[in-house]
């Protein structure tokens, strides 16, 4: 019995000293923008935060339109909150808990929360409510417009 008990201590140990690989999950999936300004990692860094808390339990749509629709004034780079909008509807996909439907509505939610947040009125919208050229020539100052004009145009917000 003692030998059983001497050969199941090293199995035991090397058992135990495996950790277990991270999950990546939603805390992962939305990274903050990267500002030049402290107030704006700050604020940044929030809204990607609680971006990151939404999850599948209760309606994601809502609270996804209901923490963009914040007063966003003290961002001095209104795109970062595009950006991070567009960021969240990508995660969402990756983890299967929006469909694509529900994308282009979020899409549709973050375009008017920087309409909001930039001060355009939505007289200044394009047709049918896609991205304007002024509204363009705002996003196009941002390092990540790329990504931001592709994201919006899955939304069908943007015509290639």
């Amino acid at each position: 019995m003692k030998n059983k008990v001497l050969l199941l201590l090293p199995l035991t140990a090397l058992l135990c000293s495996c950790q277990t690989p991270p999950v990546v999950g939603p805390a992962d999936c939305i990274q903050p923008c990267e500002t030049k300004s402290s107030s704006d990692k700050d604020i940044s860094g929030k809204l990607a935060l609680d971006l990151n808390q939404i999850n599948a339990s209760g309606s994601v749509e809502a609270k996804y339109k209901n923490t963009l629709g914040r007063d966003y004034s003290a961002l001095s780079d209104k795109n970062c909150l595009l950006l991070l909008g567009m960021r969240a509807i990508e995660c969402y996909k990756k983890q299967r808990i929006i469909d694509q439907p529900t994308a282009q509505r979020m899409a549709q939610d973050a375009l008017q929360a920087w309409r909001q947040a930039v001060g355009a009125p939505v007289t200044q919208a394009g047709a049918g409510g896609n991205v304007s050229a002024r509204e363009l020539k705002l996003i196009n100052r941002s390092p990540e417009a790329g990504y931001i004009k592709a994201e919006l145009a899955k939304g069908g917000l943007i015509r290639r």
